[in-house]
């Protein structure tokens, strides 16, 4: 029979080894954001202008507010958590909606835009909206928010949580994905 203490050790030593695969993980992924990010070649425009860099929107929109996360934010299936700053995902998120010639628009208030798709449900369009939330000094949450572009209701189907997991995987974009809440 185990005793509590010799349980209790075990499992803090076990935790120990998953906690320290897991920054070693997070580690690479941002090595490899890093590596991957080259600001003076990749072009970033907001909305519909190619005439910006990623420079300018990243210039752009460091003035804009960045919401902290809290409970409100707790129960969504379509958010994800990162190491990186809010503005990092911000603009490589832009980067990745310009390459795919989707016209979007950043709020004037805080870090958020949003965007028209209308290849996410067979009904029609998908006003999508995403904003970067400081979970603390070095955690960020990426939050997708899908709304009926008519009535501004939620909308809430599979492909919505398909569309969402093609988005965090995709591979432009899949380096951010390299954290989890943890409460402090």
């Amino acid at each position: 029979m185990i005793d509590e203490a010799s349980w209790c050790a075990d499992f803090t030593r076990r935790k120990d080894v998953v906690d320290s695969e897991a920054k070693k993980d997070r580690d690479e992924k941002a090595r490899q954001r890093e590596a991957t990010q080259n600001p003076e070649e990749s072009v970033v425009h907001r909305g519909a202008s190619p005439t910006g860099t990623q420079n300018d929107l990243r210039s752009s929109c460091q003035a804009l507010a960045v919401m902290e996360y809290g409970p409100r934010f707790q129960l969504s299936n379509t958010q994800f958590f990162s190491t990186c700053q809010p503005l990092d995902y911000f603009c490589a998120f832009a980067q990745y909606l310009s390459a795919a010639d989707m016209e979007y628009r950043v709020s004037g208030s805080k870090l958020k835009l949003k965007y028209l798709d209308d290849g996410v449900l067979a009904a029609g369009d998908v006003e999508i909206h995403v904003e970067a939330l400081q979970v603390s000094v070095t955690k960020t949450c990426i939050k997708f928010n899908y709304l009926d572009p008519i009535n501004k209701t939620d909308v809430c189907d599979m492909a919505i949580v398909r569309h969402f997991l093609s988005i965090r995987n995709c591979p432009e974009l899949r380096n951010f994905c390299d954290a989890t809440y943890d409460e402090v």
